[in-house]
């Protein structure tokens, strides 16, 4: 068989192939052939950033000095992100870094995540990275890792018996401020069958420990009339039933404090029985919820159980002694109002029960106080567009939404919320571009950080959400010790007036008016950024405000109304007029003068 014919077809196409290849490379003319490319066009991968820069270094365990292998680093600069697992001997290395600055964090599971440097927990570590010339190594980077503090011990009852399924939870203590304590978010854990627990990942801190035992609360078989049994009552570290008389366990981390055994006192279940009513007085129907939750003593609350309506209209619930809000809600049936079937009608009641004791409520549903007025703007800046519906939402120290439905705001900026029941303080949270809110009127008295209690039938008439485009700003000049000009330190800012320390979503360190606590932390960098080279805090409604300077602050301590008690003795008083823009001169405080 002669194979030459058959080669010399497969030479050819291949030539006309290379020749249209050229020609469509070289550009098209006049009666030329070319030959287009066949498939969809390639993603254009943005070219890798690549540098002369480099880090080196090793990651130990703190306590023992072992190498950390499989830990993984991370550095972030710019728009470099990288990552690498260290080896064996706890060694990584990062190279063909671009110039500039770094934040380098590192991870492995069971212990804290650690950065380099080490800044800390305070609001500063945040603003001081790494810093790369071009052609830089830096080597020797040590990063110790922590397992963070433990607790453990055991939980038994008033007879030494161990109680199982009981939930731990350690509430840290303000450096400082004795007798006060937080949550902390994460740390709880249960009792297992020998009644021992263990919280792991504690930073360094005091804590107090409370334990909680399950009870039977909301439990109501008919006909079951007996005496109900005591039951293990909340109980603080070591046998105390208040948090101002428990003992506080300091530890470090990577330390493990063992032996912290809690005996839990004993206490009777209490009762809520009552009655639910619609507005003509008839029975509510079997559809109404009952929702109970407990009142703490700063008047937060939480939701904690639940209780079925009987058909004659009648509940009860059996619960832990301590303060209670009920709550009853009928959603409101189709044709009643709006497509949906109309606000709902909602019923609230307070009650303190105490350890065996019974109390009987009388709910009458409504369909809750009704809010409308209008959006007013104060100002030269060009009007927002109407959005026809905003989040202008009422709520609860819990955090629940106290109105039925969002306002819809119609084309004369007037709204209408219906439904609104319960005591609720977090008033409009809305904005609209550079307009900010000022205040909230009703009835000559301005309502934002100011809780309000909704009954049924109640009406808020020419309710004024004012806005204003004059932000006002506080520029700050802060000195050190030695009355040298610095920019190593934290600025909080927040009112003088104590009740709007504690508000519902209010202590947050987050931009923007509604915040009740606001911090400024100057950017620790070589080259300032143009829009950064004022030290400033703007957006800050009217009003009189407390400032000081400290050499660093946790942003759960910026949060703690004990520890803003001690900030205010050293703060400086500032009056802010609308619109207003001052400059503040102050001394940088050590924060561990002023709160040991």
């Amino acid at each position: 068989m002669n194979i030459r014919p058959a080669l010399e077809s497969v030479c050819l196409v291949r030539a006309l192939i290379v020749i249209g290849l050229l020609v469509s490379a070289s550009g098209a003319h006049a009666g030329q052939i070319v030959f287009q490319p066949v498939g969809p066009p390639r993603l254009r991968l943005p070219p890798p950033e690549f540098g002369s820069s480099a880090l080196k270094g090793r990651v130990a365990e703190a306590v023992t000095g072992s190498p950390d292998a499989r830990a993984r680093v991370r550095v972030v600069g710019g728009e470099t992100r990288r990552s690498v697992m260290t080896d064996a001997s706890g060694g990584f290395a990062l190279a063909g870094l671009p110039a500039g600055p770094y934040k380098l964090w590192v991870e492995k599971p069971g212990y804290e995540p650690a950065t380099y440097p080490d800044g800390g927990r305070g609001m500063r570590s945040t603003a001081e990275p790494l810093f790369l010339q071009d052609g830089q190594t830096l080597d020797g980077i040590s990063v110790p890792l922590y397992r963070g503090g433990v607790i453990t011990g055991r939980v038994v009852d008033a007879h030494g018996e161990p109680l199982e399924a009981v939930q731990i939870r350690a509430f840290k203590v303000p450096a400082g401020v004795p007798g006060q304590a937080r949550a902390v978010s994460g740390h709880i854990t249960t009792t297992n069958d020998l009644g021992e627990f263990r919280l792991a990942r504690l930073d360094t801190g005091s804590y107090v420990l409370m334990a909680t035992a399950r009870w039977f609360t909301g439990y109501d078989e008919p006909g079951f009339r007996d005496p109900p049994l005591p039951q293990p009552a909340p109980t603080y570290y070591p046998d105390v039933v208040a948090m101002d008389q428990a003992q506080a366990i300091p530890v470090q981390r990577g330390q493990t404090v063992s032996g912290k055994d809690i005996t839990m006192s004993e206490a009777s279940v209490g009762v809520i029985a009552g009655m639910v009513v619609d507005p003509s007085g008839q029975p509510a129907s079997a559809s109404t919820r009952i929702s109970i939750g407990t009142v703490a003593k700063d008047g937060s609350s939480s939701d904690a159980t639940s209780a079925t309506l009987r058909a004659d209209g009648t509940f009860r619930a059996l619960v832990a002694p301590g303060a209670y809000f009920v709550e009853a809600t009928s959603a409101r049936p189709p044709g009643s109002g709006t497509p949906r079937g109309g606000p709902d009608l909602v019923g609230t009641e307070s009650v303190t029960v105490r350890s065996g004791g019974s109390e009987t409520l009388l709910i009458t549903l409504g369909r809750g106080a009704t809010a409308t007025g209008r959006v007013v703007f104060e100002g030269t800046s060009p009007l927002p567009q109407n959005p026809g519906q905003a989040g202008v939402e009422f709520r609860s120290t819990a955090g629940r939404v106290c109105g039925a439905s969002p306002a819809e705001i119609a084309a004369d900026w007037s709204f209408k919320i219906e439904g609104l029941v319960g005591t609720c303080a977090n008033m409009p949270m809305f904005g609209f571009g550079r307009w900010m809110l000022k205040a909230v009127v009703y009835d000559g008295e301005d309502l934002v950080d100011r809780p309000v209690t909704f009954k049924a039938g109640q009406q808020y008439r020419n309710v004024q959400v004012v806005f204003t485009d004059r932000r006002s700003e506080i520029a700050f000049r802060v000195s050190d010790e030695g009355g040298q000009t610095t920019r190593e330190y934290v600025a909080l800012v927040f009112p003088s007036d104590k009740t709007r320390w504690n508000g519902p979503r209010r202590a947050s360190i987050e931009p923007g008016p509604d915040s009740s606590v606001r911090a400024y932390v100057p950017p620790q960098t070589e080259v300032i950024p143009p829009d950064r080279r004022r030290q400033v805090i703007e957006g800050l409604r009217p009003g009189e405000y407390l400032a000081i300077a400290v050499d660093n602050i946790e942003f759960e301590d910026a949060r703690d109304a004990a520890i803003l008690e001690k900030l205010a003795a050293g703060a400086t008083k500032v009056t802010l007029g609308d619109g207003a823009s001052i400059e503040v001169p102050l001394r940088r405080l050590k924060l561990s003068d002023i709160i040991r």
